[in-house]
């Protein structure tokens, strides 16, 4: 298989700083977005930790991608969790989605709220799952009333003082997939039609990434954006 990507971010319109991250490595076919936690000190430290951690230990291993994404993500936690003493007990944290694709395989390794979304036959469905109260706490809302902002809250961070756990993905690409990278600066505010639209219409990856990042814009971009746009062919 043949790819063509392109990776672009945005501050977005209402933060003051970008606290998101991306890896692109075409060379080992490594792929990242990672999202600091907000309302934390560091987030832009934390993600950036982390895709250079990656980046360091693909460097220094070409085969580690290949060979087990869990303890890839780990060596990503590690480093995170060493840069966070320097900010206090709590420490910081980060999102991470990594894609690695060896021939026609894609293995992701997920930590967090951002997104891994495959764009098939007229169809946009989310790979990954969110790591978050809403999703994998749903009983404390019966036994105790919380703000609808907890729902939010995540439950797994890369650099957190726990031990991290990543879900890990297989899929099976074909020619003609995009898969689709991004934080939830993206995907809180622009639905699965339009993402579906941009890619009918931007075949290429950099114009692709520019249209869904100013679909964010216009929705208001009240988060950092980032997206990666991987496009499949023969």
């Amino acid at each position: 298989m043949h790819l063509r990507v392109h990776g672009a971010t945005d501050p977005g319109l209402v933060r003051r700083r970008n606290e998101d991250n991306l890896l692109v490595d075409l060379e080992h076919q490594v792929f990242a977005v990672a999202d600091g936690i907000g309302g934390m000190p560091g987030g832009d430290v934390a993600s950036l930790t982390a895709t250079q951690a990656l980046r360091a230990e693909i460097a220094r291993d070409p085969t580690a991608a290949t060979a087990d994404l869990q303890a890839l993500v780990q060596r990503a936690h590690e480093s995170v969790r060493r840069t966070g003493m320097r900010f206090g007990a709590e420490g910081i944290g980060t999102t991470l989605t990594l894609a690695h694709i060896a021939g026609t395989h894609l293995h992701i390794a997920h930590v967090g709220d951002s997104f891994a979304l495959l764009v098939r036959g007229g169809r946009c469905r989310a790979i990954t799952h969110e790591h978050n109260v809403e999703n994998e706490r749903r009983d404390i809302f019966r036994l105790s009333p919380h703000p609808p902002a907890y729902r939010y809250a995540l439950t797994r961070a890369v650099g957190q003082p726990d031990d991290v756990r990543a879900d890990l993905y297989d899929e099976e690409l074909r020619e003609g997939d995009r898969l689709i990278l991004a934080t939830d600066g993206l995907t809180d505010v622009v639905e699965d039609a339009e993402i579906l639209r941009v890619c009918a219409e931007y075949p290429a990856p950099d114009e692709a990434c520019a249209e869904l990042i100013a679909a964010a814009l216009k929705r208001g971009g009240p988060d950092n954006i980032t997206v990666i746009v991987i496009v499949v062919s023969a």
